[in-house]
């Protein structure tokens, strides 16, 4: 009896001895969960108080439009004729002004794999005497996303064909509309 006694005590000790492993290694891997869960969901690229922004840059293509802010109004720096909508110049700068990105590549040396030597966009906001330039390089079909890169940081990020799309403009979405008064149309009607 002494020696079933003595087996019976060591069963009892071996389970407790694994249930002390189990509990530790759940333990640790929600400790490792929640590590997880700690990195962002998101990166952000800009993060600017678009009011504060004086100048903007943009080269598309062919097509250069370049912007600067007198008070309160924008105006086309090449030709003083034109008139600027700010709202649409407002919208432009959300956009530009809070991007952010759900994947990050760090310490990249080859940008012309992203399409960032000779990038399909590339934007310039200036405000005092900081500057950001923003260059969207290739569309990546097998995710959707276009890679950009802010200044000359080793990092790429990409973003949604959406941000994309908000960013791609030329002249003539800042272009105010001309719109038809009332006396223009009762002019026209008497004519």
């Amino acid at each position: 009896m002494n020696k079933a006694r003595k087996i019976r005590l060591l069963v009892m000790l071996l389970c407790l001895v694994l249930a002390v492993i189990a509990y530790l290694a759940v333990n640790r891997s929600q400790k490792k969960d929640e590590a997880d869960e700690q990195e962002p969901e998101s990166y952000p690229v800009t993060d600017i108080d678009t009011a504060d922004v004086t100048e903007i840059g943009i080269i598309n293509g062919d097509n250069t439009t370049d912007l600067i802010k007198e008070g309160d109004q924008w105006r086309l720096v090449e030709n003083d004729a034109v008139s600027i909508d700010n709202d649409s110049v407002d919208s432009f700068l959300m956009a530009a002004g809070k991007i952010s990105s759900d994947t990050r590549i760090e310490k990249v040396e080859d940008f012309a794999q992203y399409g960032l030597e000779d990038p399909i966009l590339n934007i310039t906001l200036q405000w005092d005497s900081n500057m950001y330039n923003l260059k969207v390089g290739d569309y990546n079909s097998m995710i959707g996303c276009y890679y950009i890169r802010l200044n000359e940081e080793s990092t790429v990020y990409t973003i949604s064909s959406s941000i994309y799309y908000s960013l791609n403009k030329t002249l003539e979405d800042f272009e105010a509309v001309e719109t038809e008064t009332e006396e223009d149309t009762v002019t026209e009607d008497e004519e």
